[in-house]
């Protein structure tokens, strides 16, 4: 090994000193306090030299893991002190509630409603329910219950018996949606009907039907559920000129009432005043105006006439 004179220049130092050349400056390094101070002195500048190319802004990357979602519902949004069944958790609540088979536990805060509102445990108090008659019409009339729920449980527990079941009053009166429909012709055709005690909501629920002309639900209502029609409620259908035949018809109206000879309803087929006393039609006899021809012909042949409209048949039978 031979030592280095002292005067002697390093290899390592003639090498990078040969890639920059002899007389070459070195490149200035930009620094990001250089970058600032041009920026801050092309602020003190005129208008003309703000035209140069701003420098480029450095785009901040995506977090590799994005942050977790608030949770649904926290203790401290409700401004009453929680039972201690409300501060259990989750599976122990819903535990509960399948053993204790009590529906209106969902009902008893909204802590508890929040934490029973699970699709799952509605599908398994709904296959706890078959053949109890009493607790599917209490689960039918809630409100998750749909036409979707019906077909899901049906497909894992078999098909759902309805004999005995009551129909919730809710799809009985408008508005009369399409769902709402769909679900009413879904139950009746498994077995649920009206409820016996109950007389006055599902004719409350045919005089909105006639009021809109939704024959469909006039249809689901008289052919599929036997409501009984009233001689004021066809008169009604008189008044709001509904179709003759077919669907939700004044065809089926009629077979639905058993006073066809009620004199309300010859008076609205003669075209006499009517108004409205709240859901009820009053017909004001004796004041003859627009005849409904084909609803009169449909009278004279299926029913008989009473006294008292003989002589306003006789008279527009001789004009």
């Amino acid at each position: 090994m031979g030592f280095l004179s002292p005067g002697a220049v390093p290899l390592r130092y003639k090498k990078r000193k040969g890639k920059e050349g002899n007389n070459s400056p070195r490149p200035e390094k930009r620094s990001r306090s250089s970058s600032v101070d041009v920026s801050s002195s092309a602020e003190s500048t005129p208008t003309s030299s703000r035209s140069s190319t701003p420098s480029p802004t450095r785009r901040k990357s995506a977090p590799l893991h994005p942050p977790p979602p608030p949770p649904p519902q926290s203790l401290s949004q409700f401004s009453y002190n929680l039972s201690p069944l409300e501060l259990l958790p989750t599976e122990l609540v819903q535990k509960v509630f399948l053993l204790s088979t009590n529906l209106s536990l969902p009902l008893a805060s909204p802590r508890l409603h929040h934490l029973l509102a699970d699709r799952f445990l509605q599908l398994k108090i709904l296959s706890s329910a078959y053949n109890h008659p009493q607790a599917l019409t209490d689960l039918i009339s809630r409100r998750f219950f749909n036409a979707h729920i019906l077909h899901t449980c049906e497909s894992r527990y078999g098909p759902l018996d309805l004999t005995g079941v009551s129909i919730p009053a809710r799809l009985l009166k408008a508005p009369f949606s399409r769902e709402h429909l769909g679900l009413l012709a879904e139950l009746a055709t498994r077995g649920a009907t009206l409820d016996p005690a109950d007389c006055e909501t599902p004719a409350q629920g045919l005089r909105q039907a006639i009021k809109l002309r939704c024959t469909s639900a006039i249809s689901i209502l008289v052919g599929v559920l036997g409501v009984r029609c009233s001689p004021e409620t066809v008169a009604l259908g008189i008044e709001a000129e509904l179709p003759m035949q077919g669907h939700g018809s004044m065809e089926q109206l009629m077979q639905a009432c058993s006073k066809r000879s009620d004199a309300s309803i010859w008076w609205a087929a003669l075209g006499a005043t009517s108004r409205f006393d709240g859901n009820n039609l009053k017909i004001e006899p004796g004041v003859i105006g627009e005849v409904k021809k084909e609803m009169l012909e449909y009278l004279l042949k299926t029913a008989t006439p009473p006294g008292e409209v003989l002589g306003a048949i006789g008279a527009i039978m001789i004009r």
